[in-house]
C-alpha cells in the first residue's frame, strides 16, 4: 500500500535521514583557510576564489593578482552534488583571501612575497591539503584524488584538465604519450565530461589544445601527488562558473567526476546498518512508533521492534540496489533521488500486516514533520521461503514515485504521461493488464503497471508457477512476451536516456 500525503515537496531539511546536507560546519584556521571534512577519498581544492583583502596584509606586486571568480562557490556546490550522488562528501580546502594577498598555487616565495601572515596561511593551506589527503587515502584503501579548481579566461569554452603534461607532449600520439589512457582514454576524466555534454581537453574528443592557450597544471597538482595520490587541475570557463548558469554545469561536472571516480577509485559502501533514532531532527518523529531504522542514500526504512533484523537488512540492500543498480557507488539518477528526498520518502516495515493499524495513528505527525511519501512492506512477505519476495514490489512502488516526479511527462502516474498512455492501451479489451481492485484508483493502477513492466523485464515473473499465479492481472510473465505485446512500455523502460534498473535486486548491495 502506498500512502501519499497532500503537501509533497517541502524544503530539504539540513539533516535528513541521518545524512547532513548541504550545510556542514566549517573548521577555520586563522580565519583564512576553510576546511570541510569528508568521507570520500577525494579532496577538492580552490585556492584562488577568495575575496577578502585585509588591510594589515601587504598586497602582492608580482605575478597574477586576479582572483578566479566563482571557483570557491563551485567547490562547495560540487561537494554538495557529489554527496547526493555517492552518499559521501569530498574533503574541501579553500581560502577566503583574495589572490592579491596570497596565491596558494605557487611556491611560497611568489605566493606570499615576503609577507609573514601570507606565509603562515600558505603553510596552513598546504598542511590542510596534506592532512585531508592522508585521511582520504585511508578511506580509499591507499588511493585518493585531488581536484584543484581554477577558472580560465581563454576564448575556448572548454574545461582544461591539467595533469602536469604540457601541450607539446599532448600533441604526441598515444603510443608516445606516457599515461595516455589516464589522460585521454575512454575512462579518462575528459571522456566522462564529454559524456555529460561538456567540452574538455584533453579527452577522446579533443586530444590536445592544438596550439590554443592551455593550463597544464600548477604548483598544487605537482606538489600534492605521489604514492597512491593523483592530482588533476580543472580550469573552468566562465560559462561553468557563472552563478546564473552554474546549476546545470555543476550537475554535469559532478556527474562526470563521480563516474570517473567510480572507475578508478574506491567509493566506500554506505552504512546500511540499523541505527537508533536521533533525539532531534526530522527522523525523531518516528522514534515513538518504531524501534530502529536503516537508510540507503538518505531514504529511511523504519522497523518495528518485532521485525527480524535480516528482514530489515534485506530491504535496505534492495532499496540501495534500486537506486544504484549497477552498484558502482553512484546513484543512477540523482534527480530521482532528490525528488524522493525533497518529497519526504520513507518505507514503513512492521513484522506483520495487522501491525499497520496501530502505526497508522502516526500518519499526521509524520506528515507535519515533512514525511509525505510513504510505502509499507511487511516482514512476513519479505524474502520468505516459498513465496514471492514482496520487497521487489513495494520498494519499487516507493522509488518509482521519484521517477514520476523527475520525469513527469514520461513516468508520472497522472493521465497523459507516456507511461499512462501505454497502460491505457494495455487495459483495453484483449489487452494484457487487468486490475480489478475497486480500491485502486487510476494513480494506483499506474503504479502497479510500472511495477509489472519493470520486474517482467528484469525476469522476476518468469517462473512458471508465478506466471499462473499472476495471469488474471498480468499476462506477460516474460520479457519476450512483453516485448511482443507492449513495445511502447518496453521502449520507455529501456530507453538509453533513462538509467532505470537493468538487473533484478537480490538484497546484497555491493557484496558480490
Amino acid at each position: 500500500m502506498l500512502f501519499l500525503f497532500t503537501s509533497v515537496f517541502l524544503a530539504l531539511p539540513t539533516t535528513f535521514a541521518g545524512w547532513s546536507l548541504p550545510t556542514i560546519p566549517l573548521t577555520q584556521q586563522e580565519v583564512w583557510v576553510e576546511i570541510q571534512q569528508g568521507t570520500l577519498p577525494l579532496v577538492i581544492s580552490a585556492p584562488h576564489g577568495g575575496i577578502e583583502k585585509p588591510k594589515f596584509m601587504a598586497d602582492r606586486t608580482e605575478g597574477n593578482l586576479i582572483r578566479d571568480r566563482g571557483v570557491r562557490e563551485v567547490a562547495f556546490a560540487l561537494a554538495d552534488e557529489l554527496e547526493w550522488l555517492t552518499g559521501h562528501r569530498p574533503f574541501v580546502v579553500t581560502t577566503r583571501l583574495h589572490r592579491v594577498k596570497l596565491d596558494a598555487n605557487r611556491a611560497i616565495e611568489e605566493a606570499a612575497q615576503g609577507n609573514e601572515t601570507a606565509e603562515k596561511v600558505w603553510h596552513q593551506y598546504h598542511a590542510a591539503l596534506e592532512n585531508c589527503t592522508t585521511q582520504a587515502k585511508v578511506i580509499g584503501k591507499g588511493r585518493a584524488l585531488i581536484l584543484d579548481i581554477h577558472g580560465h579566461a581563454h576564448p575556448e569554452d572548454w574545461v582544461e584538465l591539467g595533469y602536469g603534461v604540457d601541450a607539446n607532449a599532448l600533441a604526441k600520439n598515444d603510443q608516445d604519450l606516457k599515461d595516455a589512457a589516464w589522460i585521454r582514454g575512454p575512462k579518462s576524466l575528459g571522456s566522462f565530461f564529454t559524456a555529460q555534454g561538456l567540452r574538455a581537453v584533453p579527452s577522446p574528443a579533443i586530444l590536445h589544445p592544438a596550439g590554443k592557450k592551455y593550463f597544464n597544471g600548477g604548483y598544487i597538482t605537482r606538489r600534492h601527488r605521489g604514492e597512491g595520490l593523483r592530482s588533476i587541475q580543472l580550469e573552468l570557463p566562465w560559462s561553468l562558473r557563472n552563478a546564473k548558469t552554474s546549476q546545470a554545469s555543476i550537475a554535469q561536472l559532478a556527474g562526470g567526476i563521480s563516474e570517473f571516480f567510480a572507475a578508478h577509485f574506491s567509493i566506500p559502501v554506505p552504512n546500511l546498518n540499523p541505527k537508533n533514532f536521533p533525539a532531534e531532527g526530522p527522523l525523531a518523529v518516528f522514534g515513538h512508533d518504531f524501534d530502529r531504522y536503516s537508510s540507503a542514500f538518505g531514504i529511511p526504512i523504519l522497523a518495528t521492534k518485532n521485525l527480524a533484523k535480516e528482514k530489515l537488512r534485506h530491504a535496505v540492500h534492495m532499496l540501495a540496489e534500486y537506486l544504484d543498480n549497477d552498484e558502482n557507488g553512484v546513484v543512477d539518477d540523482v534527480g530521482v533521488l532528490k525528488a524522493l528526498r525533497h518529497g519526504g520518502a520513507f518505507l514503513v516495515m512492521p513484522a506483520r500486516e495487522r501491525d499497520m493499524r496501530k502505526l497508522s495513528r502516526g500518519f499526521g505527525r509524520w506528515e507535519r514533520a515533512g514525511w509525505n511519501i510513504g510505502q509499507d512492506l511487511y516482514g512476513e512477505e519479505t524474502n520468505s521461503t516459498g513465496r514471492f519476495d514482496a520487497a521487489l514490489e513495494e520498494i519499487w512502488h516507493l522509488v518509482s514515485n521519484g521517477w514520476g516526479e523527475a520525469y513527469p511527462d514520461v513516468f508520472s502516474f497522472e493521465k497523459g504521461s507516456q507511461l499512462c498512455d501505454a497502460m491505457d492501451r494495455a487495459r483495453k479489451p484483449g489487452g494484457h493488464y487487468h486490475y480489478g481492485d475497486p480500491t485502486c484508483d487510476y494513480h494506483c493502477q499506474a503504479a502497479e503497471y510500472s511495477y509489472w513492466v519493470l520486474t517482467t523485464l528484469l525476469g522476476a515473473q518468469k517462473n512458471s508457477n508465478r506466471a499462473e499465479e499472476i495471469f488474471e492481472e498480468w499476462e506477460c510473465a516474460t520479457a519476450e512476451e512483453l516485448k511482443k505485446r507492449d513495445p511502447a512500455a518496453v521502449h520507455l523502460f529501456t530507453h538509453p536516456k533513462f538509467s532505470l534498473p537493468h538487473q533484478l535486486p537480490n538484497g546484497s548491495y555491493r557484496e558480490n
